[in-house]
């Protein structure tokens, strides 16, 4: 007898990962149930309102909000967001240091024309690895997309609305926590969050 190996194909991957018990399963709603903290000044910020996790900019660069789970290695994270106003935000991911409001992490930005990017942020300036357009995206502001990564060692797979997109190979780092941000590219930002899922793999 012959066994066949085929490869698995994103998609059946997304299927998988996605299909167990999350460890993180909150639906950002209100600060009571949730493992994330509100917090922030000058305008950069992280609070429940209105049934959703939202999170604010007024200066230049990334605001991030972090979850108070432990650090997790091969993992399928999930969350829904909206751009209410600005420029975009998104999810960070396998998250080493956080020291001083700068992070080292990797980062999947998300704006409101159907762009995407992955960036890496080594306690500094943040260096992009990937960046592309995405059908699968929904435009402009108040529009609800979701975000998917799954990472398995050096591999990290990006999904959007539970469509692949693409991937891609580094090695940068290979455990962390996980959050959310907001990014300020060229206005003042502000993105909702709702319906968080961590699947440890």
């Amino acid at each position: 007898a012959q066994a066949t190996a085929t490869a698995t194909t994103p998609q059946v991957l997304y299927a998988q990962a996605t299909s167990g018990t999350p460890v993180i399963n909150d639906p950002l709603s209100d600060k009571n149930n949730s493992s994330w903290n509100e917090g922030g000044k000058q305008g950069n910020g992280c609070t429940f309102t209105g049934g959703s996790y939202h999170i604010s900019a007024t200066q230049p660069g990334f605001f991030s909000c972090f979850a108070g789970s432990s650090s997790v290695s091969d993992f399928a994270f999930q969350v829904q967001m909206s751009i209410v106003k600005g420029d975009g935000g998104g999810i960070d991911f396998r998250i080493s240091n956080v020291t001083s409001g700068i992070i080292g992490a990797y980062l999947l930005n998300v704006d409101s024309s159907g762009r995407y990017g992955l960036l890496v942020s080594q306690n500094g300036p943040s260096k992009l690895l990937m960046r592309g357009t995405s059908s699968a995206l929904k435009q402009g502001l108040n529009q609800p997309n979701l975000l998917t990564v799954i990472a398995r060692g050096e591999s990290m797979y990006l999904y959007l609305n539970k469509q692949f997109v693409t991937s891609i190979k580094d090695t940068t780092y290979s455990s962390g926590g996980v959050g959310l941000f907001v990014g300020d590219a060229q206005q003042p930002s502000e993105v909702a969050f709702s319906n968080a899922e961590l699947w440890v793999l």
